[in-house]
């Protein structure tokens, strides 16, 4: 119960610190990145970048995920080729 009550006062009390740092509130983000030098996939992400940032991000972290998986099944062939089963775990109770 003790555990339960300090983490619902540090949900609840964390932000507060956050509003009284008393910085000035933040403005929009504005930048834009230049692609007078870039050309191909370069130049489709840096527009995709400066034109719809939302889509941007859902694709990074698409990406990024994909990335992810490939590594796993990369990882789980070079171990399957070591001799050891990393898919099959066996779990004792």
């Amino acid at each position: 119960m003790r555990r339960l009550v300090a983490s619902v006062a540090t949900f609840w009390l964390l932000p507060l610190l956050a509003l009284a740092s008393g910085d000035e509130p933040a403005t929009a983000l504005n930048e834009r990145i230049d692609t007078a030098h870039l050309a191909g996939s370069n130049l489709q992400l840096v527009n995709l970048y400066n034109d719809h940032r939302v889509i941007y991000a859902a694709a990074t972290t698409v990406a990024m995920a994909l990335f992810g998986i490939l590594i796993a099944f990369v990882v789980d062939a070079v171990l399957a080729r070591l001799g050891l089963k990393v898919s099959k775990v066996e779990h004792r109770e």
